[in-house]
């Protein structure tokens, strides 16, 4: 029996191990950070890019459950994509308008999603080449790359939660997967925020070559 083109597409696209192996992924990482501290910069690398892959696997799922793009437009019926959705409900209204449903829209959340294990795979291969240069290079220039992770992060949950809502407008719902990928990304963020600001709560000595990191490292 010949498949249709929305079954041909469900085939295709449901595939929910991908974003289950991310959990296994961010727990070994995390786990060898903790056993390894020196491998920090790598497993925090590895872990944010099994989360952004996840991520968007998760919003081709959700639009896959939808029956596919075409099937989506059709199923909204010209219905208006919700904007105004943290982490950017903050803007003016005039600002963030409410498109129409349509493909053109879906393709522009995908790439928005899409966007975040690009530019996260790039920024961890620049500083990872950093790290393996000098370690000390590594963590003077890691702040200059927060504002693009941050916004590369925000804008790409922005595209998530606008495909969440675009779904439930047809009866797909889908937060809960949303919020678990959100809570590990959070997990993530926070393991290595902590490692690189323990050296400096803890005042240790600084005496080149042997930094605070270092020092921390030793313990």
């Amino acid at each position: 029996m010949r498949r249709t083109g929305n079954e041909r597409y469900l085939a295709r696209q449901v595939k929910p191990r991908p974003v289950a192996l991310a959990y296994l992924a961010v727990a070994c990482a995390s786990y060898v950070w903790l056993v390894v501290p020196r491998s920090g910069p790598l497993a925090e690398a590895l872990a944010q890019f099994a989360v952004m892959m996840a991520m968007y696997r998760l919003q081709r799922i959700i639009i896959a459950d939808c029956g596919g793009d075409d099937e989506l437009v059709n199923r909204a019926a010209k219905g208006r994509l919700e904007t105004r959705l943290p982490p950017c409900c903050c803007l003016p209204c005039c600002v963030v308008p409410r498109p129409e449903i349509n493909k053109r829209i879906l393709n522009r959340l995908r790439l928005m999603v899409l966007q975040m294990p690009i530019v996260q795979a790039l920024i961890y291969i620049a500083l990872l080449v950093l790290w393996a240069e000098d370690q000390n290079l590594y963590y003077d220039n890691y702040n200059y790359f927060v504002p693009v992770v941050i916004a590369s992060i925000l804008s790409g949950i922005w595209g998530m939660t606008m495909s969440v809502r675009a779904a439930e407008t047809v009866g797909v719902k889908s937060k809960a997967k949303f919020l678990t990928i959100q809570l590990t990304l959070i997990v993530v963020k926070l393991q290595g925020g902590i490692f690189r600001a323990v050296p400096k709560m803890l005042h240790l000595p600084c005496n080149p070559p042997l930094t605070p990191p270092v020092y921390m490292n030793r313990k």
